[in-house]
């Protein structure tokens, strides 16, 4: 897996739904990065199990770390 996999499925939810949408705070951007990096680079140690490619599990799920603690707060 090159480095750009994990750059991908790590950074690419917080980075452009941030810059697009402000209600994400810093707690929702470094949890949504941190699972994405830690989900990518575990499924690649796995071997793709199921044969799915790493970054298809990382940035699903970072992203859907994203909107729940996005949305955990009261709107202003």
């Amino acid at each position: 897996m090159t480095g750009s996999a994990i750059l991908v499925a790590g950074l690419f939810a917080p980075i452009l739904i941030g810059m697009f949408w402000t209600r994400p705070d810093k707690v929702a951007g470094l949890a949504s990065m941190w699972t994405g990096l830690i989900l990518t680079v575990s499924w690649q140690l796995l071997g793709h199990p199921f044969g799915i490619h790493p970054v298809f599990i990382g940035l699903p799920l970072s992203l859907f770390v994203l909107l729940i603690l996005s949305f955990r707060k009261k709107a202003i």
